[in-house]
C-alpha cells in the first residue's frame, strides 16, 4: 500500500512544476502553478515551512546568544508560547500580505485578468519557498541567499502572472508591507509578544 505521505500521493507534476518556477523562473510553470487547483494546500504547507525556518531561526539565535555569555549566571526568559504564537502570526500576516499584493495591483494598476486570488496565493507561497534557507546556521547566509533568491522570483512572478513592471510591483510591494507591517504592530501589542525579540536577564556569576 502506498503511504499518503510518500512522493507518490503529490498530484501529478507538481514537483516537476515547482523545479521549473525556483530553478528556472518559468512564467509558463508559474501559470500552471496558480491554476491547478491541486497545488494549493502543498502551496500553503510550503509557506507554512518557511515561517518554521524563521520560528527556528530565532530560537538557534537565542541559544547561540545564551552560549556567547561567558562567567555569568543567566536567566533567560523564553515562553515557548511566544515562538509559536510568532509562528502562527507571521503565517497569517505573509498571507495577508500576499492578498494585498493580488487586490493592490488589481485596484491600482489594473493588472491584467487571468487568475483569481487564490490561484495568485498559490504561485506566491511557492516564490517565497526560498526563503526556508534563512534557517541554515551560516551567519546570515542563509537568509541572505534566501532573499535575493525569492525576491528576484517575486518581481518574475508579478510580471509573468499580473503584467506589472519593476516599478509597480515595487509600489505594490510597499504598500502591502506598510500595511500588513502596522497591523503586525497591532497584534504584538495586544498579544504581549515581540517580533521575536526576547530579553535576557543576567547577573555576573562570582
Amino acid at each position: 500500500m502506498n503511504s499518503p505521505l510518500g512522493p507518490e500521493s503529490l498530484p501529478k507534476g507538481l514537483i516537476d512544476d515547482v523545479k521549473a518556477v525556483l530553478i528556472n523562473r518559468d512564467g509558463a510553470a508559474m501559470l500552471r502553478v496558480a491554476k491547478n487547483a491541486s497545488y494549493f494546500n502543498y502551496a500553503i504547507a510550503m509557506y507554512v515551512l518557511v515561517q518554521l525556518a524563521f520560528v527556528l531561526r530565532t530560537w538557534m539565535g537565542l541559544n547561540k546568544s545564551i552560549s556567547a555569555i561567558q562567567g555569568m549566571t543567566v536567566h533567560v526568559g523564553v515562553d515557548p508560547l511566544d515562538l509559536v504564537l510568532n509562528g502562527v502570526i507571521g503565517v497569517l500576516i505573509g498571507l495577508a500580505a500576499m492578498a494585498l499584493v493580488y487586490i493592490f495591483s488589481q485596484k491600482l494598476f489594473e493588472a491584467k485578468p487571468g487568475v483569481t486570488l487564490k490561484e495568485f496565493m498559490t504561485i506566491a507561497c511557492i516564490v517565497s519557498f526560498p526563503m526556508v534557507l534563512s534557517v541554515l546556521p551560516l551567519g546570515g547566509l542563509g537568509m541572505l541567499a534566501g532573499g535575493i533568491w525569492a525576491i528576484v522570483l517575486f518581481f518574475t512572478m508579478m510580471q509573468k502572472i499580473l503584467g506589472l513592471t519593476f516599478g509597480k510591483a515595487l509600489v505594490v510591494a510597499i504598500l502591502a508591507g506598510f500595511a500588513v507591517g502596522v497591523v503586525q504592530m497591532v497584534l504584538y501589542n495586544i498579544l504581549g509578544l515581540g517580533a521575536g525579540n526576547y530579553s535576557f536577564d543576567f547577573s555576573y556569576g562570582s
